[in-house]
């Protein structure tokens, strides 16, 4: 059993079968419950990866930590908040989870190091922003989540860590399941406990590539354009399963590039 749950098989898999079970319950909820189906697919990966161990508290438990407690205080946040207030909302906090993950490598950095760490900040905090502008559209925020959290997994795993692309491409996994139940049923609406999820997790997991591995700072650069591009207009008519394919397939192009990006700084430091 221990070999069936340390396999890579397994733990690519688990996630998403979690979140598409979960997401089947939850669907007709409230609006943002399902953003807790996400969440359980990420846990999956937590769990079997590094069990319930907090301590040392290192900056990839950090990043654990928040990502677990994103989508419930999203929602906490969303009945309270409305509007421009909640926004701006997401972003302190995005910035200020920020600083609190990467406050250890950052307090001992100067000079250009130093603006790198300033630059991880603000990359989060664009990432939570843009992505928070699609919470009141189902399919283009899910598919946009999708395609961030794999964009990110993947790049991370080629050229940063394992156990950082793993986290990623888990989390992109789940996102992958809650697009396939909006797509084909419909009646699925993520809110912004989804898009802070997704977008403050794989922020972060891609500035720790950064700051704490050896991922290539303008790898991350492409991503950017994946909330701006989930947005890209599409035929009314559009069955809603082709239509989320469509945005996804645009929203991964960005996404695919930094990928690309990764492989290549990866060949040039071979040698090759």
């Amino acid at each position: 059993m221990e070999r069936i749950l340390a396999s890579p098989e397994f733990q690519a898999l688990a996630p998403f079968a979690v979140a598409l079970v979960v997401t089947l319950a939850l669907r007709a909820t409230r609006p943002g419950w399902t953003a807790l189906a996400v969440a359980c697919g990420f846990l999956t990966i937590v769990l079997l990866v590094n069990g319930v161990t907090v301590t040392p508290l290192t900056g990839t438990r950090k990043i654990m930590l928040i990502a677990l407690g994103a989508a419930p205080a999203g929602l906490a946040l969303a009945t309270a908040i409305r509007g421009r207030a909640l926004a701006a909302t997401f972003a302190a906090g995005a910035g200020l989870a920020t600083l609190w993950v990467f406050w250890t490598v950052l307090s001992r950095k100067s000079g250009l190091d130093l603006v790198f760490g300033v630059a991880t900040i603000a990359y989060v905090v664009w990432l939570v922003s843009g992505l928070h502008g699609l919470a009141g559209q189902p399919l283009r925020a899910a598919a946009g989540g999708t395609a961030l959290a794999l964009g990110t997994g993947i790049s991370v795993l080629l050229g940063a860590s394992a156990l950082l692309g793993q986290l990623g491409m888990a989390l992109g996994a789940a996102s992958g399941a809650l697009l396939l139940i909006a797509a084909l049923f419909g009646n699925v609406q993520p809110g912004s406990a989804f898009t802070l999820l997704v977008a403050l997790t794989s922020g972060l997991l891609g500035g720790a590539g950064v700051l704490l591995a050896q991922l290539p700072w303008f790898a991350l650069l492409p991503l950017l354009l994946v909330p701006a591009i989930a947005r890209v207009p599409m035929p009314e008519r559009l069955p809603r399963w082709l239509t989320a394919g469509a945005v996804f397939a645009c929203a991964a192009a960005p996404a695919a590039t930094a990928v690309l990006l990764t492989l290549l700084t990866q060949d040039t430091s071979s040698g090759y």
